[in-house]
């Protein structure tokens, strides 16, 4: 019947035998088929050897075997209700026609994410770490400079799988040349576009999978997919709770991603904040899990460094120029920005001189109110600066030019423009509570309630006519005890990989 397919279709039909074959012959050994018995049913084809191995899946039916049943023949990595359905139809098919239930099950996912040319590699006993929106984009906000600077050593003193995600967002996949360069290169960040014309996925077995940055949306119910059922182990840096604490503050797809990566966290086995307070947080969310029947992970945390991207040292502020007050973060409702344009508008108006420096991004929302207020402000004759897409030479060289900075946020898993003020011996304006507060008890910071914007104002007068006090703050920065990104990647493989490595080859 081939003979009667045009040749073009005849290829692609043994194209996709060959791809299938090659999954299955990958997959076998760890299904339990001999090297023999693989040896002798990859002659015959494909057809046979997926009737062998369905069939020592149906015989002992667990879910990580149906998990990792379902990669060898669609091609991708399976969604939860996937492998549910797989798994109760297995419990149910006779077995003589088991490969049949099987081809059923995956047959529409492969299609509708054209994995049917998939090849597999599978990986097995390591770690892998899942570094996707950093290494596939040059964004560089705190997240991905956390993601950056771990990766960077983690990659010279142990040495795991880095992994980024197939375009499908169903599986996973080696870094490009120049996504490793994006993760790993230190200096300037390229940005790129995700070209991926390889076929090959990435299949762990008895792994741990590492995260330190909130997956994508897409990617969240494959994930937790290979979190509840697959065997390998998930070990996760979460960052904060805000876009479900504080949801009034973002956007709602934000929102609505965060709730999907919750359904991931429920079936990892450890995870770490990058601050006492955003351990707290998902510590209150792992308590809850009880209603479900779950234990959840284990929650530790190991905060982030006060530290810079480059060590470098700090000269004086100029004299030749009005002071600068530095504001680094995105510009979103929750960073709170409006409020240093009214504490500023607010000095300006009593004739002191300085000028105001913002430094960061944000999405077209935010930004457009934000912009208003900027013009209004310059119309009136006052210097301010917003820089967006700037490198760390900017960032850096604008610490080094302030004379303070403003980091009154109302909701943070760390903040990491206060650590990095201070690791330079610039003061900080910081809030009250919460992570600022925490990096705030060695000093070096002025706290305000970020809610009262009068006491905002308050700390920026203080700063800018007390030279005695502003001099105290950078000398209690200076004194604050070191702790690097050396020390925090360290310390984050010691307590949130080593554990269940151990506890693995116990």
């Amino acid at each position: 019947m081939n003979l009667l397919l045009p040749p073009e279709v005849r290829s692609q039909k043994t194209a996709m035998e060959l791809a299938l074959s090659q999954r299955l012959g990958a997959i076998a050994p760890d299904l339990g088929l001999s090297t023999t018995s693989l040896e002798r049913l990859q002659t015959e084809g494909s057809g046979p050897l997926l009737w062998e191995i369905c069939r020592l899946v149906k015989a002992d039916l667990t879910s990580d075997r149906v998990w990792l049943l379902f990669v060898g023949v669609a091609g991708l990595f399976p969604e939860p209700d996937e492998v549910r359905s797989l798994q109760r139809q297995l419990e149910l098919v006779a077995t003589a026609q088991v490969h049949r239930v099987v081809l059923s099950a995956c047959r529409d996912s492969a299609i509708r994410y054209r994995s049917h040319l998939t090849t597999i590699r599978v990986v097995r006993e390591q770690v892998l770490v899942d570094v996707n929106f950093s290494a596939r984009t040059g964004h560089n906000s705190g997240v991905q400079r956390v993601v950056r600077e771990t990766a960077r050593r983690w990659s010279v003193d142990v040495q795991p799988q880095f992994v980024v995600w197939t375009d499908n967002d169903r599986s996973f996949r080696d870094l490009t040349t120049a996504e490793s360069d994006r993760l790993l290169a230190e200096g300037p960040i390229l940005d790129g576009c995700p070209i991926t014309a390889r076929t090959e996925i990435i299949v762990p077995v008895d792994c741990i999978l590492t995260m330190i940055e909130v997956p994508q949306r897409e990617e969240c119910a494959s994930l937790s997919a290979l979190a509840e059922f697959s065997g390998n182990k998930l070990a996760l840096v979460v960052h904060d709770m805000i876009p479900v604490v504080s949801g009034d503050m973002v956007s709602f797809a934000e929102s609505d991603r965060f709730v999907e990566f919750l359904a991931v966290v429920k079936h990892a086995d450890r995870i770490s904040g990058v601050s006492e307070s955003a351990a707290s947080e998902f510590q209150g969310f792992i308590d809850s899990l009880s209603s479900q029947g779950l234990t959840g992970p284990v929650v530790t945390s190991v905060p982030l460094p006060i530290d810079t991207p480059v060590a470098i040292s700090r000269p004086g502020v100029s004299p030749n120029k009005d002071p600068l007050i530095l504001c680094v973060g995105s510009e979103e409702p929750r960073k709170n920005h409006h409020a240093v344009l009214f504490a500023a508008e607010v000095l300006w108006r009593e004739g002191l001189r300085f000028r105001l420096r913002f430094i960061g991004g944000g999405s077209a929302s935010f930004i457009y109110a934000f912009d208003r207020d900027v013009k209004s402000l310059r119309r009136a004759g006052h210097t301010i600066e917003v820089l967006r897409n700037v490198g760390d030479d900017i960032l850096l060289s604008s610490y080094r030019e302030a004379s303070f900075s403003v980091f009154p946020s109302l909701h943070e898993g760390f903040g990491l423009p206060v650590g990095e003020s201070l690791a330079l011996g610039l003061p900080v304006i910081t809030s009250n509570f919460g992570s600022t507060a925490e990096i705030a008890s060695d000093g070096g910071c002025l706290l305000v309630d970020p809610r009262d914007d009068l006491a905002i104002a308050s700390a920026m007068r203080t700063l800018l006519t007390d030279p005695a006090c502003l001099a105290r703050l950078r000398a209690e920065a200076l004194a604050r005890p070191r702790r690097t990104w050396d020390d925090f990647s360290r310390e984050l493989w010691a307590e949130l990989v080593l554990p269940i490595l151990e506890k693995k080859n116990e």
